[in-house]
């Protein structure tokens, strides 16, 4: 009687299923299964008969031509999500009047991904707190200085 394994998707359990389904039912290297012989729960990535027919049923494609970074490809298979870069919030700060802060917002911003793609994600994650406080602080003291300007100077624009 062939194996049949018990899989866990999206915090459910579904199962179970022969290795055929198994290999075919959006599971990945991280999947945790199981099967009768098993203490515990492992993943797929620790079963050489599970994997081994993952990779065959879905073998690894060539990343695209667009995904070339600096000579090499970037990986497309991170272990972690983007954290998010803050580039509009860093562009709006910029028209805000806080030029400064805004310019040190966008340089954060752009380092989110570098760092990113170089699969250094604690500097990822860095830079994008430091892109939104940045792009944050450039809108409010933008903000602040433009209310200050109009509440000393409003009359005499307005005299103009």
């Amino acid at each position: 009687m062939p194996r049949l394994y018990f899989y866990e998707k999206n915090g459910q359990q579904f199962g179970p299923v022969s290795l055929e389904k198994l290999v075919h039912a959006g599971i990945d290297e991280q999947t945790y299964i199981w099967y009768e012989g098993l203490k515990e729960w492992i993943e797929v990535k620790d079963d050489a008969e599970v994997l081994n027919a993952l990779r065959v049923a879905r073998p690894l494609a060539p990343p695209s031509f667009g995904q070339r970074d600096r000579g090499r490809y970037a990986s497309a298979n991170h272990s972690q999500p983007m954290p998010p870069n803050y580039l509009v919030l860093s562009i709006l700060s910029l028209l805000c009047g806080c030029i400064p802060l805004g310019l040190v917002s966008i340089f954060f911003s752009v380092k989110v991904k570098e760092a990113y793609n170089n699969q250094d994600y604690d500097k990822a994650n860095l830079y994008s707190k430091r892109a939104k406080i940045s792009g944050i602080a450039a809108i409010v003291i933008g903000l602040l200085f433009s209310i200050v300007y109009i509440y000393y100077f409003g009359e005499e624009l307005m005299n103009m």
